[in-house]
């Protein structure tokens, strides 16, 4: 799950921090679980959360000249855009707190529209 999060959150040292701390604390709460299937589904639930990091999460660098943001498509994201709405996108500004950001609907680019359209 680490490697997961350091690959996700790669550059991004805020988020990356955040997630360290997410994870210690629940591997802390329930360091002490001896229950079978109380631990299976512990695992079941950080490889949906290794899933979800790999297959949902990019890094978008802006452009400044053009406004437009240039990400880097992995395949299994590929795969899991084609089976998804591409144009939703979760973004989340640097003045946010760090946690779930609030949905907001936007396109790939963010492009000013040009004068007279």
């Amino acid at each position: 799950m680490l490697r997961t999060v350091r690959g996700a959150f790669a550059n991004d040292v805020p988020a990356l921090t955040a997630a360290k701390v997410e994870i210690r604390s629940h591997f802390e709460e329930n360091k002490g679980e001896n229950e079978g299937s109380k631990i299976d589904a512990m695992i079941n639930d950080i490889e949906d959360v290794v899933q979800f990091l790999n297959q949902n999460v990019v890094q978008a660098k802006l452009d400044a000249n053009s406004g437009d943001y240039h990400v880097k498509i992995e395949d299994s994201q590929a795969n899991a855009f084609s089976t998804e709405d591409v144009n939703h996108v979760n973004v989340m500004s640097k003045d946010e707190e760090y946690g779930i950001a609030p949905p907001v609907q936007t396109t790939c680019s963010a492009s000013k529209s040009k004068q007279g359209d």
